[in-house]
């Protein structure tokens, strides 16, 4: 999946069972799967980060926040443009464009689409071995991929109807096929306990790698499956590591003007279908194996209703209806056993899991001009969570079925929520704006249908709460030197009870959902934005965020984790310790500078520095999973006319080739050895773009 973190509280993408504390959404779309926000980053009109809770205007509630993308609409004229560009790191190309303009006076339409074809910039150096296991095929075929890299196709067709009428249309589709050499492809393994890289499978055998290096360096070693293993495998293909993933996102949105009112519905599809193939132990000699497949069917109605009246008081209601349907199954290989003679299967087990849920909703906000100069507005959202989820085996190898039997869990989840959000806003001169808020943020509960059915898996490990979080926020937004510095300061406290954070046990090999009794945030956010010249304009960051558990007090171990480290009856402590992936200090820096040179041409130049302290990249909080401070630069240079109908742009990322792990978890089959996913190395991408 995809995890995006805001102010250090967010989602691991790694159990379907668990929604994003992050939402996506897409054209007025909630979406709370991960993965929808790499096909929507094209031809967009605005993007826009909500930080902290959201309440009120984002359908199902957020928590953390909400990253909101609205794509570019039709235009009154014919246009298009294209752009092509060339990343030569990966051996990366991309390709996008759009045409847009009207069909008739009152409808108009636009096409936007989007490719990229990546080589890779990760080397797996697995190489064909015979097979130690004498349960196995006898030949390991290493990687088929030694570059694995992905592919890429998008496109979103919008229409939209405005007449002379009251009434107004807007309709998107967004469809993509997305491809990788497996999903696992930008993982490798980062850190080795004993210095060297060594299987300890679950059954007692060591077996030292003689090509992993145990270290951040966009090199892994991850031999593919054997063709006869895969044979058996849901979704096993030829045993070659692979991702394949097809989506749909569909909105259709209705205004109708009344006098003093204005009626919105917004109905929305997502849907989804993802499966995967992947060595889950990162050596030569792969024994741990998984493939899955997620179906995964959201249908959502908006109804708001909004006041326009000349007095000082307005508000606005509405409703919000979900059903989502989930279908999850895979195939697992914990390590080598003897092949299953009634099937001829060399898998662990088959697992098939899924839930239905259903969310209903309404809300309600006032607002009242109490002056020209303040405003007071106040609001709730009322929501009912149900969710009925299922997990079980479907096969299980007779060598193992003593502690994997044939059985299936049922759980169900129920709760209802009421979250309130108040705004005082002031505006003391036309160029000042200060705000004092409070929010209250909600996330269901459910069943993290991630984990391993084993024969002592209960329900209640399967469980999980809904996660809550409530706080205060003060800010200021100032527009100084006739509007050419542009000042926004924030401060915040929040508190978050029961929040969700899944991590790895590599015990079972699953995904568990435990919940952080209470974690709290106290911050500083501060921006600026300065338009010295005609020219030049620089722009900065800065944000202080103390983000700790208050209390934690059953977290899962670390693997490796011993009594005297603190993991006792299967848990540790992290009351007072950071979240995950949240940086007490981070910043940036950056300018663009602008100038005509020669022949009615101008240069563009931008440059940026983007600073982060160090921080914890794994629920797990092992000493091993810890980024330092770092600083990274990006840069870029353009050359285009006047009329700006072309462009030719040199754009850098990460110059310094700066190695940040951005994520971590402890690798199954390893005691203390840690697996991590890293940015990407330096990219030089050479682009050229024209517009119609």
């Amino acid at each position: 999946g995809a995890a995006v973190a805001i102010r250090g509280i967010g989602t691991d993408g790694s159990n379907s069972g668990v929604e994003q504390s992050v939402t996506i959404n897409i054209d007025g779309v909630q979406v709370s799967r991960g993965r929808a926000l790499w096909q929507s980053y094209f031809d967009l009109e605005q993007v826009e980060i909500l930080k902290g809770p959201q309440a009120l205007f984002f359908g199902k509630n957020s928590p953390a926040g909400v990253i909101s993308l609205t794509s570019k609409s039709p235009t009154d004229e014919f246009e298009a443009y294209a752009r092509i560009g060339y990343e030569f790191r990966a051996d990366e190309i991309i390709g996008e464009g759009a045409i847009s303009g009207p069909l008739t006076e009152t409808l108009g339409a636009r096409l936007a689409v989007r490719a990229r074809n990546m080589q890779g910039f990760m080397k797996n150096n697995a190489q064909p071995i015979a097979n130690p296991s004498p349960t196995q095929p006898p030949l390991l075929p290493g990687a088929v991929n030694e570059r694995p890299g992905e592919r890429e196709l998008t496109s979103r067709l919008t229409l939209e109807y405005d007449g002379d009428s009251p009434f107004s249309a807007s309709f998107k589709i967004l469809g993509g096929k997305y491809e990788d050499d497996g999903a696992m492809s930008r993982i490798e393994l980062v850190n080795c306990a004993s210095g060297s890289a060594v299987l300890r499978s679950v059954t007692g055998r060591v077996i030292p790698d003689p090509v992993a290096d145990c270290r951040p360096d966009w090199t892994k070693t991850a031999t593919d499956i054997t063709p006869e293993v895969a044979a058996g495998f849901l979704n096993g293909r030829d045993g070659t590591q692979y991702t394949d993933q097809k989506s749909v996102i569909t909105s259709l949105t209705l205004n109708y003007e009344f006098d003093n009112f204005q009626l919105t519905s917004i109905s929305g599809y997502h849907y989804s279908d993802t499966r995967y193939l992947m060595n889950n132990d990162w050596s030569s000699f792969g024994s741990i194996f998984a493939s899955e497949h997620e179906n995964y069917d959201a249908y959502s109605q908006e109804l708001r209703l909004l006041s326009n009246f000349d007095g000082p008081v307005n508000f606005m209601v509405g409703g919000y209806y979900q059903k989502t349907d989930l279908l999850f199954e895979r195939s697992v290989k914990l390590d080598d056993v003897p092949v299953d003679p009634a099937t001829g299967k060399y898998q662990w087990m088959d697992l098939l899991s899924g839930t239905k849920g259903k969310t209903y909703s309404v809300f309600g906000q006032l607002i009242w001009d109490i002056s020209d100069r303040l405003e007071l507005a106040g609001g709730a959202r009322w929501t009912r969570e149900e969710k009925d989820s299922f997990t079980g085996n479907t096969f299980v190898n007779p060598a193992v079925i003593a502690n994997f039997p044939l059985r299936t869990i049922l759980t169900d989840f129920k709760d209802n929520d009421i979250s309130p959000e108040a705004t005082l806003t002031w505006r003391p001169t036309d160029e000042m704006m200060i705000y004092g808020a409070y929010k209250r943020g909600y996330k269901s509960g459910g069943a993290g249908i991630g984990a391993i059915v084993s024969a002592t898996l209960t329900k209640d490990q399967l469980d999980f709460a809904a996660e809550k979080a409530k706080g205060f926020e003060l800010g200021t937004r100032l527009q100084l030197i006739d509007r050419r510095l542009l000042i926004s300061a924030t401060a915040y406290r929040y508190t978050y009870s029961d929040l969700q954070l899944n991590a790895f046990d590599t015990a079972t090999s699953g995904f568990f959902v435990r919940n952080a009794a209470k974690a709290r945030q106290t911050g500083l956010e501060t921006e600026v934005s300065w338009y010295a010249t005609d020219q030049l304009v620089m722009r900065g960051a800065l944000a202080y965020n103390r983000s700790r558990y208050t209390s934690f007090p059953n977290a899962q171990c670390y693997s490796g984790q011993t009594a005297a480290q603190g993991c006792v009856f299967g848990g540790q402590d992290l009351s007072g310790r950071p979240t995950a992936l949240a940086p007490d200090w981070s910043g940036n820096l950056g300018f663009t500078y602008t100038e005509a040179v020669i022949n009615n041409f101008m240069m563009q130049l931008s440059g940026d520095a983007i600073y982060s302290d160090d921080y914890i990249a794994s629920n797990t909080q092992s000493p091993a999973h810890v980024q330092g401070s770092f600083v990274k630069f990006n840069a870029s240079l353009r050359l285009f006319p006047e009329d700006e109908r072309w462009a030719l742009a040199l754009i850098g990322r990460n110059l310094t080739n700066k190695k940040v792990l951005v994520s971590m978890q402890d690798r199954p089959g390893g005691v203390g050895d840690t697996r991590g996913t890293l940015n990407r190395p330096r990219e030089i991408l050479l682009e050229i773009s024209t517009r119609f």
